[in-house]
């Protein structure tokens, strides 16, 4: 009976083990995009519900950090470093990524019920003008928004209330610092499926709920023990 009392004792630690504060996390949105790809990056011209999939790489212990009753914010400092890290993009079957990023914000919105991804890279020019603007703008209305950005959780199905969109901007400028001309891709993103995990794709637990596991089965094993030697005594 003590034995299955230990045994049980340890499941319970398993089961109600909680996702460690993951470092790096991924959210991945995807479902189909349209708009016009002036630059030629997913072939071109006029697309219309062509599929899409986005993958942004946060880590947690970059920007700032604002957290409280009405949600879970990582913006970027003033000079620093700004939490997402890499973006993997798919679109019209064509795919890419970038790594390097000017600001970023990453939000899960427990009023509005909206997890959201801001990312901005821009490229300026010897006398500070600006060459290429590309920004993400990745706002998905939910049920029920997660409690912190290291919750992992999915969900599919037309996301109506969705604000996403994807627009980059190459800017030529002649001589004239005053007369720009600039060509376009922008996409309006219809998501059908939002997920968001720990880099290594499962939670992990938290170091205290692996102690207790671990005095669990510490006390399972001692209990056999036990149990061995008073069988050995009787025989």
């Amino acid at each position: 009976m003590h034995v299955f009392r230990s045994a049980a004792f340890v499941a319970a630690a398993m089961l109600f083990a909680s996702p460690a504060s993951a470092a790096i996390m991924v959210v991945t949105y995807s479902g189909l995009a349209s708009g016009t790809d002036g630059l030629n990056m997913f072939g071109g011209g006029e697309l219309s519900a062509v599929p899409f999939s986005f993958s942004f790489t946060y880590d947690t212990t970059r920007g700032v950090r604002e957290t409280g009753p009405t949600g879970d914010t990582l913006g970027t400092p003033i000079g620093g470093d700004p939490p997402v890290v890499r973006v993997d993009y798919e679109l019209n079957g064509i795919a890419g990524s970038q790594t390097a990023f000017t600001l970023a914000t990453v939000s899960t919105n427990l009023v509005a019920n909206v997890f959201s991804v801001n990312p901005h890279q821009a490229s300026f020019d010897s006398i500070g003008r600006v060459t290429t603007h590309n920004e993400f703008t990745m706002g998905v209305t939910l049920p029920a928004a997660p409690a912190t950005l290291e919750t992992p959780f999915s969900l599919d199905g037309s996301l109506g209330g969705s604000l996403a969109s994807w627009v980059r901007t190459d800017y030529a400028s002649p001589d004239s610092a005053d007369e720009f001309t600039n060509v376009v891709t922008f996409f309006q993103l219809g998501v059908t499926h939002i997920e968001v995990l720990a880099l290594d794709g499962a939670p992990v637990p938290e170091p205290g709920v692996w102690t207790v596991m671990v005095l669990g089965f510490g006390a399972a094993s001692a209990v056999l023990r036990r149990r061995r030697a008073a069988v050995a005594r009787v025989a």
